[in-house]
């Protein structure tokens, strides 16, 4: 339901969303649900402050150590 939701909301804003995200992440050890809150809220905070026409982007990639960075961009305030 929520990915509906925000397909409709980057539809209604004309924003653009871009992701790229290493092929070789495995998540594991972690509450998989509060992780898909995070990301959905961060998309969610990135479409409500941007600006009409603008873009999102949603980047991972392998870290040191054996982590794994997730960075939201957007072009709003």
């Amino acid at each position: 339901m929520r990915h509906i939701e925000v397909q409709d909301r980057l539809a209604v804003h004309e924003l653009t969303l871009h992701y790229h995200l290493a092929p070789d992440l495995e998540v594991r050890h972690c509450n998989r649900g509060l992780l898909f809150t995070l990301v959905f809220n961060l998309v969610s905070n990135a479409i409500k402050y941007n600006h009409p026409g603008g873009q999102i982007q949603v980047l991972g990639r392998a870290a040191a150590g054996g982590s794994y960075e997730l960075e939201i961009r957007d072009t709003g305030r």
